[in-house]
């Protein structure tokens, strides 16, 4: 495996560090991501019924963020990431649940 960049220790300090088999980096904190964890991530997971609720929880809020922000912004750069940031925080948090926390 070729070199990761890692997470630094020292803000503004940058480290690389070899990979390990089994492993990819090293997480804040100095976890380890391992191959079980890349494959949970990587895998689909198709919706349990009794996750569907929670998606639906977290879209709609998502959603209903989202239209407060282009309310109450003007149309802009920052608009744009704020929306995106949105997406993205209900992505992951469909993440959790599809993956179940790990």
């Amino acid at each position: 495996m070729g070199k990761l960049e890692r997470a630094p220790s020292q803000p503004g300090e940058r480290k690389e560090a070899e990979g390990t088999p089994g492993t990819v980096d090293k997480l804040e904190g100095g976890m380890q991501i391992t191959d079980e964890q890349l494959l949970n991530w990587f895998t689909y997971h198709s919706p349990q019924t009794e996750q569907l609720e929670g998606y639906k929880q977290i879209r709609s809020a998502g959603l209903a963020l989202a239209k407060k922000i282009v309310e109450f912004t003007p149309a802009s750069a920052d608009q744009s990431a704020a929306i995106r940031k949105v997406r993205e925080a209900v992505f992951t948090a469909n993440a959790a649940i599809a993956c179940e926390g790990k």
